[in-house]
């Protein structure tokens, strides 16, 4: 079986945080669909075409 590290750096953005700076919940959500999106990306995949073909 294949092992994969996969590490990507990215920025909390200003209107993703509340008032006492603290990240929103539902951002999480987003920052791990970024994440796959760029693996795969990284792989020569796409999520979409994977979609398609079940």
């Amino acid at each position: 079986m294949k092992t994969y590290q996969f590490k990507l750096t990215d920025k909390v953005r200003d209107y993703e945080c509340d008032l006492q700076g603290v990240v929103n919940n539902a951002n999480y959500q987003h920052y791990m669909e970024h994440a796959r999106h760029e693996f795969l990306e990284s792989l020569g995949e796409n999520f979409g075409a994977m979609h398609d073909k079940g």
